[in-house]
């Protein structure tokens, strides 16, 4: 339930007097009719809606610690790893690409729920072929969440140290998976993943990842700031 709707069954006046808790709108999102954009779009809520950001890259360019770190800026974002949900799915080696698919589509479910409460979430997650990368976007325009996308860009100097420094000192646990499955002798085939991503996903940001993660985090909060 949403915050405002909270407010009104408390006896509290909104300032819009359309949206009494009688309205068809407050009514549609008690029933779950309505999403938070609705509201929006009724004046029943402030002018901020959610977002739906993806941060794309290889393995070992920072993407899921960085939607950790920014998932921090704001209350209830969620920073979705999903190949950590797949790894959270029994025998998942043993049922590939079954346990890839019910991730992807776990995910969704939990970036639909999210987003129709008035949160943000911040996809961290490689993705080398772009149809789910297409559907994701497609829910955020369904749910009329603002949708935006990076890739990191980090040259093949910098991924190769990365990956090794990762596979020697493991950070989270999906570290030491991955590093089971990716090594620095993969990267001139990461690095050639991630520019064909480039040219085909052509309203992406493109973010220069090689500086640290501090640093790279101030140019994708700037970026999200300015797509308000």
């Amino acid at each position: 339930m949403l915050a405002v709707v909270d407010a009104e069954q408390q006896g509290e006046a909104h300032p819009n007097p359309l949206c009494h808790a009688t309205h068809p709108l407050i009514a549609a999102e008690r029933a779950g009719r309505a999403t938070m954009a609705d509201l929006v779009l009724g004046g029943c809520l402030g002018s901020s809606v959610a977002r739906l950001a993806l941060i794309n890259g290889a393995p070992g360019s920072g993407k899921s610690t960085l939607a950790h770190l920014l998932a921090q800026d704001e209350p209830l974002t969620l920073a979705l790893d999903i190949d950590a949900v797949k790894h959270s799915l029994g025998q998942w080696r043993a049922a590939m690409p079954a346990s890839g698919a019910m991730a992807r589509r776990l995910a969704v479910a939990m970036v639909s729920e999210h987003v129709r409460e008035g949160h943000d979430v911040i996809v961290g997650q490689f993705l080398a072929r772009t149809d789910f990368i297409s559907e994701l976007e497609a829910l955020a325009g369904s749910l009329r969440a603002t949708w935006t996308e990076f890739v990191l860009s980090v040259n093949e100097t910098e991924l190769r140290a990365r990956l090794a420094a990762r596979a020697a000192r493991p950070e989270r646990p999906e570290h030491l998976v991955n590093s089971a499955h990716v090594s620095p002798e993969d990267v001139p085939q990461l690095v050639r993943s991630v520019e064909a991503v480039i040219a085909l996903r052509l309203r992406a940001t493109v973010i220069d990842a090689n500086g640290t993660i501090p640093e790279t985090a101030e140019i994708l909060r700037r970026h999200l700031h300015g797509a308000q």
